[in-house]
C-alpha cells in the first residue's frame, strides 16, 4: 500500500491546479462570495497566486475581481453535488482555462483546473464529475481519504460520474474493492461484497486479463458483457487499466459513463493518477 506521505507528495507534484474551498453566506443566508481553503503548487504556477497570497481569503478579493469568480456554477455544485467541467476565459488573470468543479461536503467544493493555451474566448459548459475529500483535510487525511480524493480527481479529469478501485490479489484469480467514488455509492444499490474471483467479473476486469487499459464506448453492445447485478447503476461507457509489478497485475481503477466517448486523453488521465498513488 502507498505511505501517505507518498500520497501527499502527488497532489503537491501535479500538473493541474488544485483548490478547496467553502461557499460563504449572509446573515440572511444568501451566498455572496467563497472563501479560498488551499491550494497545491501547481495552482501557484498557472495562476501567478501564491498560497499565502489566497489560502484563507475571500475569492472576489484573492482574485482581484468586483465578483466572485463562476460563484454560480460553483453555488449550484456545492448545493446539489452534481460535478460540473467547462472551460472560461478569466479576465483578471488574463488566462483561459479547463476546469472541473465537484462537491467536497456541505456548502463546499474543490477544483481542478488546468491553462487552455492559445485560447482567448470563452469556452462553452460540459458536464464532468463529483465530489472528494477537502484539500483543507489533507494535510491530516489517512492513507483511505488521499486514494479516494485521488479517485474522485480521477474521475473529474476524465469527465466521468463514477469509478472505482480494486486490489488484484497475488493469485491473481481473485479481486478485492477498495473503494468506489461517492457518485458510486450514491447510485448503486448492490450488495457490499467486497470479494470475488476473476473468472466471475464482466468485461469491466478485461483490462487485469489483458494487462492493458480497456475502453468500452457502448458498454450494452460490448462482446462479452454479463448482466448487471440488480440495483447496480446504468454503465453507458466505461474505462479501466491497471498497474503491473513484477509481471503480477497489482490494482485496477475504472471510471465510467462520461457523457462522450472515452480516448486516449482520457486513459493517460487514469494512469496518471493510478500511477501516481501506487508509486
Amino acid at each position: 500500500m502507498p505511505r501517505q506521505d507518498e500520497l501527499r507528495a502527488l497532489f503537491d507534484a501535479m500538473n493541474e491546479g488544485v483548490a478547496g474551498h467553502e461557499l460563504v453566506r449572509d446573515a440572511s443566508g444568501r451566498v455572496h462570495d467563497y472563501r479560498v481553503l488551499a491550494v497545491n503548487p501547481a495552482f501557484t504556477r498557472h495562476t501567478g497566486l501564491s498560497a499565502s497570497a489566497v489560502v484563507g481569503r475571500l475569492a472576489s478579493a484573492a482574485f482581484g475581481s468586483s465578483e466572485p469568480p463562476f460563484l454560480s456554477t460553483y453555488q449550484r455544485v456545492a448545493e446539489t453535488g452534481v460535478p460540473e467541467t467547462f472551460e472560461a476565459y478569466f479576465e483578471p488573470l488574463r488566462r483561459h482555462f479547463r476546469i472541473s468543479a465537484f462537491q467536497t461536503g456541505p456548502d463546499a467544493f474543490g477544483t481542478v483546473s488546468r491553462p487552455r493555451l492559445g485560447r482567448q474566448a470563452p469556452g462553452s459548459t460540459r458536464p464532468g464529475c463529483k465530489r472528494c475529500t477537502t484539500l483543507a483535510r489533507l494535510r491530516t487525511a489517512d492513507e483511505k481519504e488521499l486514494i479516494d480524493f485521488a479517485l474522485e480527481s480521477a474521475v473529474a479529469l476524465t469527465g466521468s460520474e463514477v469509478g472505482y478501485l480494486h486490489f488484484v490479489d497475488d493469485d491473481q484469480q481473485n479481486l478485492t474493492l477498495y473503494t468506489w467514488s461517492e457518485r458510486t455509492l450514491q447510485n448503486c444499490s448492490v450488495g457490499t461484497e467486497r470479494h470475488y474471483p476473476l473468472s466471475l467479473a464482466g468485461i469491466w476486469a478485461d483490462c487485469v486479463r489483458l494487462r492493458r487499459p480497456v475502453i468500452h464506448n457502448d458498454y450494452a453492445t460490448a462482446e462479452g458483457k454479463k448482466g448487471l447485478p440488480e440495483g447496480h447503476f446504468p454503465l453507458v461507457r466505461h474505462l479501466s487499466t491497471c498497474v503491473v509489478e513484477r509481471d503480477k497485475v497489482t490494482v485496477v481503477a475504472g471510471v465510467g459513463n462520461k457523457p462522450t466517448p472515452y480516448q486516449d486523453d482520457d486513459v493517460r488521465q487514469l494512469q496518471l493518477f493510478l500511477d501516481g498513488v501506487w508509486d
